[in-house]
Protein backbone atom coordinates (compact mmCIF):
# COMPACT_ATOMS: atom_id res chain seq x y z
CA UNK A 1 0.00 0.00 0.00
CA UNK A 2 2.67 2.21 0.81
CA UNK A 3 4.39 1.64 -2.88
CA UNK A 4 1.17 2.31 -4.36
CA UNK A 5 0.42 5.54 -2.63
CA UNK A 6 4.00 6.71 -2.78
CA UNK A 7 3.81 5.98 -6.79
CA UNK A 8 0.50 7.92 -7.32
CA UNK A 9 2.55 10.95 -5.96
CA UNK A 10 5.03 11.01 -7.69
CA UNK A 11 2.36 10.62 -10.77
CA UNK A 12 0.56 13.86 -9.62
CA UNK A 13 3.78 15.74 -9.26
CA UNK A 14 4.74 14.90 -12.43
CA UNK A 15 2.02 15.99 -14.29
CA UNK A 16 2.07 19.14 -12.48
CA UNK A 17 5.56 20.24 -13.38
CA UNK A 18 4.38 19.06 -16.97
CA UNK A 19 1.73 21.73 -16.67
CA UNK A 20 3.54 24.69 -15.33
CA UNK A 21 6.32 24.26 -18.09
CA UNK A 22 3.46 24.62 -20.66
CA UNK A 23 1.78 27.35 -19.14
CA UNK A 24 5.33 29.34 -18.80
CA UNK A 25 6.13 30.17 -22.28
CA UNK A 26 2.53 30.63 -23.54
CA UNK A 27 2.81 33.66 -20.17
CA UNK A 28 6.22 35.06 -21.00
CA UNK A 29 4.97 35.34 -24.82
CA UNK A 30 1.88 37.19 -23.99
CA UNK A 31 4.23 39.16 -21.63
CA UNK A 32 6.71 40.60 -24.30
CA UNK A 33 3.68 41.29 -26.59
CA UNK A 34 2.35 43.61 -23.72
CA UNK A 35 5.59 45.37 -22.92
CA UNK A 36 5.85 46.35 -26.68
CA UNK A 37 2.68 48.31 -26.19
CA UNK A 38 3.93 49.47 -23.11
CA UNK A 39 7.01 50.69 -24.54
CA UNK A 40 6.96 54.61 -24.20
CA UNK A 41 7.31 57.12 -26.97
CA UNK A 42 8.23 60.66 -27.44
CA UNK A 43 7.30 62.18 -31.35
CA UNK A 44 5.82 65.05 -32.71
CA UNK A 45 4.70 64.86 -36.47
CA UNK A 46 2.68 66.85 -38.44
CA UNK A 47 0.68 66.56 -41.76
CA UNK A 48 3.30 63.85 -43.11
CA UNK A 49 2.47 60.98 -45.06
CA UNK A 50 1.13 57.58 -43.31
CA UNK A 51 3.99 55.25 -43.85
CA UNK A 52 6.60 58.05 -43.34
CA UNK A 53 5.12 58.58 -39.92
CA UNK A 54 5.35 54.81 -38.70
CA UNK A 55 8.94 54.80 -40.15
CA UNK A 56 9.73 57.20 -37.73
CA UNK A 57 8.07 55.29 -35.50
CA UNK A 58 9.65 52.20 -36.14
CA UNK A 59 13.14 53.93 -35.55
CA UNK A 60 11.79 55.28 -32.15
CA UNK A 61 10.08 52.63 -30.45
CA UNK A 62 12.68 49.62 -32.04
CA UNK A 63 9.07 47.79 -33.81
CA UNK A 64 8.38 46.98 -37.18
CA UNK A 65 5.63 47.38 -38.51
CA UNK A 66 3.79 44.29 -41.07
CA UNK A 67 0.57 45.14 -43.28
CA UNK A 68 -0.34 44.24 -46.61
CA UNK A 69 -1.14 46.10 -49.64
CA UNK A 70 -3.86 48.90 -49.47
CA UNK A 71 -3.91 48.94 -45.39
CA UNK A 72 -2.64 52.26 -45.12
CA UNK A 73 -4.76 55.30 -46.82
CA UNK A 74 -1.92 56.48 -48.25
CA UNK A 75 -3.38 59.90 -49.24
CA UNK A 76 -3.91 60.81 -45.67
CA UNK A 77 -1.48 63.39 -43.96
CA UNK A 78 -1.82 62.35 -40.05
CA UNK A 79 -0.20 64.09 -37.51
CA UNK A 80 1.25 62.29 -33.84
CA UNK A 81 2.31 64.45 -30.53
CA UNK A 82 3.40 62.02 -28.45
CA UNK A 83 5.45 62.86 -24.90
CA UNK A 84 6.34 59.35 -22.93
CA UNK A 85 3.11 58.06 -24.08
CA UNK A 86 2.25 54.34 -24.39
CA UNK A 87 2.31 52.92 -27.87
CA UNK A 88 -1.12 51.19 -27.09
CA UNK A 89 -2.63 54.95 -26.93
CA UNK A 90 -0.31 56.15 -29.61
CA UNK A 91 -1.76 53.40 -32.19
CA UNK A 92 -5.14 53.79 -30.92
CA UNK A 93 -4.98 57.50 -31.84
CA UNK A 94 -3.49 57.20 -34.87
CA UNK A 95 -5.03 54.12 -36.54
CA UNK A 96 -8.54 53.73 -34.66
CA UNK A 97 -9.94 57.21 -37.05
CA UNK A 98 -9.06 55.09 -40.44
CA UNK A 99 -10.40 51.35 -39.05
CA UNK A 100 -7.24 49.59 -38.89
CA UNK A 101 -6.53 47.08 -36.24
CA UNK A 102 -3.56 46.22 -34.23
CA UNK A 103 -1.65 43.80 -32.85
CA UNK A 104 1.59 43.39 -31.02
CA UNK A 105 3.58 39.74 -32.19
CA UNK A 106 6.93 39.75 -30.50
CA UNK A 107 8.29 42.93 -31.44
CA UNK A 108 6.20 43.17 -34.59
CA UNK A 109 3.06 45.03 -35.15
CA UNK A 110 0.44 43.65 -37.10
CA UNK A 111 -1.58 46.04 -39.14
CA UNK A 112 -5.01 45.25 -40.16
CA UNK A 113 -8.34 46.63 -42.06
CA UNK A 114 -11.49 46.06 -40.80
CA UNK A 115 -14.06 44.71 -42.30
CA UNK A 116 -16.02 47.79 -41.89
CA UNK A 117 -13.31 49.68 -42.91
CA UNK A 118 -12.42 47.88 -46.16
CA UNK A 119 -16.18 47.93 -47.46
CA UNK A 120 -15.90 51.70 -46.61
CA UNK A 121 -12.31 51.69 -48.70
CA UNK A 122 -14.29 49.68 -51.55
CA UNK A 123 -17.27 52.08 -51.65
CA UNK A 124 -14.82 54.68 -52.14
CA UNK A 125 -13.64 53.35 -54.76
CA UNK A 126 -16.55 52.76 -55.94
CA UNK A 127 -18.00 55.96 -55.83
CA UNK A 128 -15.12 57.39 -57.83
CA UNK A 129 -15.23 54.86 -60.57
CA UNK A 130 -19.13 55.67 -61.14
CA UNK A 131 -18.27 59.37 -60.52
CA UNK A 132 -15.85 58.87 -63.56
CA UNK A 133 -18.35 57.03 -65.84
CA UNK A 134 -20.76 59.59 -65.31
CA UNK A 135 -19.11 62.28 -66.15
CA UNK A 136 -19.27 61.04 -69.70
CA UNK A 137 -21.96 61.24 -71.80
CA UNK A 138 -22.63 60.01 -75.15
CA UNK A 139 -22.53 62.56 -78.05
CA UNK A 140 -24.19 62.48 -81.22
CA UNK A 141 -25.19 64.60 -84.07
CA UNK A 142 -24.81 65.46 -87.68
CA UNK A 143 -22.57 67.28 -89.83
CA UNK A 144 -23.49 69.31 -92.71
CA UNK A 145 -22.63 71.88 -95.55
CA UNK A 146 -23.43 74.79 -94.55
CA UNK A 147 -24.47 75.54 -98.29
CA UNK A 148 -26.48 72.53 -99.85
CA UNK A 149 -27.15 71.04 -96.61
CA UNK A 150 -25.78 68.22 -97.69
CA UNK A 151 -24.49 65.12 -95.38
CA UNK A 152 -20.64 65.11 -95.36
CA UNK A 153 -19.05 62.00 -94.78
CA UNK A 154 -16.21 60.98 -93.87
CA UNK A 155 -15.88 64.25 -90.91
CA UNK A 156 -12.97 63.94 -88.63
CA UNK A 157 -14.30 64.94 -85.26
CA UNK A 158 -12.05 65.28 -81.90
CA UNK A 159 -12.08 65.57 -78.77
CA UNK A 160 -9.33 68.81 -78.66
CA UNK A 161 -6.09 68.08 -76.40
CA UNK A 162 -6.93 64.56 -76.66
CA UNK A 163 -6.27 61.44 -78.79
CA UNK A 164 -10.31 60.26 -78.75
CA UNK A 165 -12.03 60.98 -81.83
CA UNK A 166 -14.09 59.44 -84.50
CA UNK A 167 -15.25 60.53 -87.86
CA UNK A 168 -18.59 60.69 -89.69
CA UNK A 169 -20.69 58.24 -91.35
CA UNK A 170 -22.12 58.47 -95.04
CA UNK A 171 -24.83 60.35 -93.56
CA UNK A 172 -22.98 62.43 -92.02
CA UNK A 173 -23.85 61.13 -88.55
CA UNK A 174 -21.39 60.48 -85.69
CA UNK A 175 -21.53 59.51 -81.84
CA UNK A 176 -18.26 59.69 -79.24
CA UNK A 177 -17.86 59.87 -75.64
CA UNK A 178 -17.28 63.18 -73.61
CA UNK A 179 -17.42 65.35 -71.21
CA UNK A 180 -19.30 68.50 -70.24
CA UNK A 181 -16.94 71.81 -71.01
CA UNK A 182 -14.62 69.33 -73.86
CA UNK A 183 -13.64 71.22 -77.46
CA UNK A 184 -14.64 69.08 -80.56
CA UNK A 185 -13.18 70.11 -83.55
CA UNK A 186 -14.46 69.16 -86.69
CA UNK A 187 -12.31 69.03 -89.79
CA UNK A 188 -12.91 67.64 -93.02
CA UNK A 189 -10.88 68.61 -96.89
CA UNK A 190 -12.60 71.65 -98.32
CA UNK A 191 -14.35 73.04 -95.17
CA UNK A 192 -12.88 75.53 -92.30
CA UNK A 193 -12.18 73.63 -89.29
CA UNK A 194 -15.40 74.38 -86.35
CA UNK A 195 -14.77 73.73 -82.94
CA UNK A 196 -17.85 73.59 -80.53
CA UNK A 197 -17.88 73.13 -76.64
CA UNK A 198 -19.87 70.38 -75.47
CA UNK A 199 -22.60 71.52 -72.69
CA UNK A 200 -25.28 70.32 -71.55
CA UNK A 201 -27.01 69.04 -74.31
CA UNK A 202 -26.33 65.63 -75.91
CA UNK A 203 -27.15 66.10 -79.64
CA UNK A 204 -25.49 68.36 -82.00
CA UNK A 205 -26.24 69.79 -85.47
CA UNK A 206 -22.85 70.68 -86.98
CA UNK A 207 -22.77 72.63 -90.36
CA UNK A 208 -19.58 73.35 -91.92
CA UNK A 209 -18.50 76.67 -94.45
CA UNK A 210 -16.26 75.65 -97.68
CA UNK A 211 -12.70 76.82 -97.09
CA UNK A 212 -11.54 78.08 -100.88
CA UNK A 213 -8.54 78.22 -99.56
CA UNK A 214 -8.40 74.81 -98.82
CA UNK A 215 -9.23 73.59 -102.21
CA UNK A 216 -6.12 73.05 -103.70
CA UNK A 217 -5.26 70.69 -105.65
CA UNK A 218 -4.84 67.17 -103.82
CA UNK A 219 -3.81 63.63 -104.78
CA UNK A 220 -5.46 60.50 -104.47
CA UNK A 221 -3.01 57.58 -103.85
CA UNK A 222 -3.77 54.26 -103.13
CA UNK A 223 -6.86 52.93 -100.58
CA UNK A 224 -8.58 56.04 -101.49
CA UNK A 225 -6.36 58.55 -99.55
CA UNK A 226 -6.25 62.01 -100.51
CA UNK A 227 -2.83 63.69 -100.16
CA UNK A 228 -1.42 67.23 -101.29
CA UNK A 229 1.54 66.57 -104.05
CA UNK A 230 3.49 68.26 -101.90
CA UNK A 231 3.74 65.36 -99.21
CA UNK A 232 3.97 62.66 -101.66
CA UNK A 233 7.66 61.30 -102.30
CA UNK A 234 7.53 60.73 -105.57
CA UNK A 235 6.66 62.24 -108.87
CA UNK A 236 2.90 63.16 -109.47
CA UNK A 237 2.26 63.58 -113.25
CA UNK A 238 -0.80 65.88 -114.17
CA UNK A 239 -3.60 65.61 -117.22
CA UNK A 240 -6.07 67.73 -118.14
CA UNK A 241 -9.12 67.24 -119.60
CA UNK A 242 -8.80 69.40 -122.56
CA UNK A 243 -5.27 67.05 -123.63
CA UNK A 244 -7.54 63.97 -123.45
CA UNK A 245 -10.75 65.74 -125.79
CA UNK A 246 -8.01 67.15 -128.14
CA UNK A 247 -7.34 63.64 -129.26
CA UNK A 248 -10.89 62.75 -129.66
CA UNK A 249 -10.26 59.31 -128.26
CA UNK A 250 -13.50 57.01 -128.12
CA UNK A 251 -13.00 56.71 -124.39
CA UNK A 252 -10.96 58.12 -121.15
CA UNK A 253 -8.67 55.18 -121.41
CA UNK A 254 -7.45 55.77 -124.94
CA UNK A 255 -7.33 59.37 -124.41
CA UNK A 256 -4.60 58.16 -121.84
CA UNK A 257 -2.75 56.64 -124.29
CA UNK A 258 0.90 58.07 -124.58
CA UNK A 259 0.55 61.32 -121.80
CA UNK A 260 1.85 59.04 -118.61
CA UNK A 261 4.99 57.84 -118.34
CA UNK A 262 5.18 54.44 -117.41
CA UNK A 263 1.27 54.25 -118.17
CA UNK A 264 0.16 51.01 -120.60
CA UNK A 265 -3.01 50.36 -121.79
CA UNK A 266 -4.23 48.01 -124.39
CA UNK A 267 -6.96 47.34 -125.81
CA UNK A 268 -9.22 44.16 -125.58
CA UNK A 269 -8.78 41.17 -128.54
CA UNK A 270 -10.87 42.39 -132.06
CA UNK A 271 -9.69 45.81 -132.02
CA UNK A 272 -13.04 47.44 -131.61
CA UNK A 273 -13.11 51.03 -131.24
CA UNK A 274 -15.03 51.98 -128.08
CA UNK A 275 -13.96 48.36 -126.41
CA UNK A 276 -13.25 47.40 -122.89
CA UNK A 277 -9.45 48.58 -122.11
CA UNK A 278 -6.89 47.12 -119.55
CA UNK A 279 -4.38 49.53 -117.71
Amino acid sequence: MKKSYSTSRMRAGLCGLLALATALPATAGAGREQGVLDRKLTLSVEHEAFRGVLEKISRKADVKFSYTRNTLPEKEKVSVKAKEQALSKVFDELFLPYNINYEAIGSQIVLKRSRIGAMAGGMEEMDETIAAAMAFKKITGFVRDAVTNAAIPGVTVMVKGSNKGTSTNGDGHFELDANEGDVLTFSAIGFKIREVTVSGENSYNISLETDEKGLSEVVVTALGVKRSPRSLGYAVQNVKGGEITIAQAPTIAQGLMGKVAGLQISQASGGVEGGSSRV
